[in-house]
């Protein structure tokens, strides 16, 4: 999931228009339009992002912070995986050359 469907999602669920959020924001309708659409720029600035999410309505901001946070939380723990199973593979690696024991 990418922040764009985060977005997304929230416009669909808290009945949003995009209108509505670019009226809020000061965006411009076709900015907001190609973001969401992944039409020519895939990704925007942090600040025009803050701009969309503070046009939400505080429940839906509070939902967007709360996801991407579990965003966040989910990438590092995929990450840490990773880091695990690269150090298993050494350790399976030397034991077998018989540079280290336990």
């Amino acid at each position: 999931m990418e922040i764009r469907d985060i977005i997304a999602g929230l416009i669909e669920k808290y009945n949003l228009t995009e209108t509505l959020i670019c009226k809020r924001s000061g965006l411009h309708n076709s900015q907001l339009s190609r973001y969401l659409n992944q039409t020519k720029k895939k990704d925007i600035q942090v600040a025009t992002l803050i701009k969309i999410i503070d046009a939400f309505p505080l429940e839906a901001q509070s939902e967007f912070w709360w996801k991407m946070n579990s965003l966040s939380i989910r990438k590092n723990q995929a990450s840490l995986i990773n880091h695990q199973q690269d150090a298993n593979s050494q350790l399976r690696v030397a034991e077998k050359n018989n540079e280290y024991k336990v």
